[in-house]
């Protein structure tokens, strides 16, 4: 317990010593002035219960941790801040609270000039076609006294590759839900609690190591409606729950490309990619072509699409 204290202490008294001299550097007429006062007063008030200082402790620490794994102790040192990317639910989770009260936390630390923040947002293939994604969230987090900025290169740059992170199930979702969101409790649907997610893995996000729990959460249940993504799943799957997913996949899939009599088909294609004779980012990205020219009146016949699709990508 005094560890704990001493620790606590020595946080709040950082964040006070940041405050205060970045406060005296600020011009009085300048409008952060008036912001830094306010975040000043209620670090005196409330310490480190306040959200916006729980929030400004725990983006500086991260920040630190970035630089010195990246560019090594001395770059953490001499750093006056620190850009980095993470989701915000992540940011959310650790803290115990919704996105939407870390946005609100933000504000105060914003305006003061402490913190930036903006949504990432890149282009990735989805279905065939070039989508623009928000990947997560750029943060740039004073270390020392002066005022959060962005460079051109810092909301431009490739922090995350979103596509595969989808494809491979590494997103915050399946982190802080390793089991879905809802669950199937007899007759009742049961909404389960977000899991909590430690410091080291905030620090492994940030640093591009998209740590998720195992990935057999992501196995879906006989009794729900798989999607095609589950394709990427077939393999690791419960021998005993793979017939009755590949039974669902087959027919979803006989239906979205207009074929409802080529079931059997659309199963040994699946059966191929539990075999390992036919690669399941190959059939899923066929598939979403094949559905997107049926569907636009390019092609009638979906299976005999999908299946020249493949053949001209092996």
């Amino acid at each position: 317990m005094i560890a704990v204290q001493d620790g606590e202490n020595r946080a709040l008294a950082w964040v006070r010593r940041l405050l205060q001299q970045t406060l005296a550097e600020t011009p009085e007429d300048d409008p952060r002035h008036q912001a830094l006062q306010d975040l000043l007063a209620l670090a005196e008030e409330k310490g480190l219960e306040a959200g916006p200082l729980r929030l400004l402790l725990l983006l500086a620490a991260l920040g630190r941790r970035y630089l010195r794994e990246r560019f090594g102790p001395k770059a953490a040192r001499k750093a006056g801040q620190a850009v980095f990317h993470l989701p915000v639910d992540l940011v959310a989770s650790f803290l115990g609270v919704h996105r939407t009260t870390v946005w609100r936390w933000a504000g105060p630390l914003e305006e003061a000039g402490l913190l930036r923040s903006k949504t990432h947002v890149a282009t990735a293939v989805r279905g065939g076609e070039a989508q623009n994604l928000n990947t997560g969230t750029v943060w740039a987090v004073r270390l020392k006294p002066g005022r959060a900025r962005f460079e051109h290169g810092d909301l431009t740059h490739p922090w995350r590759d979103l596509a595969k992170d989808l494809e491979e199930g590494r997103t915050a979702f399946r982190v802080i839900y390793p089991k879905g969101k809802r669950r199937k409790k007899g007759d009742q649907t049961e909404r389960l609690r977000p899991e909590r997610v430690s410091l080291e893995l905030l620090v492994k996000w940030t640093l591009g190591i998209r740590e998720v729990p195992a990935l057999d959460f992501l196995r879906p249940a006989p009794t729900e409606n798989p999607t095609i993504e589950a394709a990427f799943l077939l393999a690791e799957m419960e021998a005993q729950d793979r017939p009755t997913v590949i039974d669902l996949l087959s027919e979803r899939m006989a239906h979205e490309l207009g074929d409802p009599h080529s079931r059997r088909f659309y199963a040994g294609l699946l059966w191929k990619v539990v075999e390992g004779k036919l690669s399941p980012h190959a059939l899923v990205h066929a598939y979403h072509r094949a559905r997107a020219a049926v569907r636009e009146g390019y092609a009638r016949r979906g299976g005999a699409f999908l299946q020249h699709l493949l053949k001209a990508a092996a």
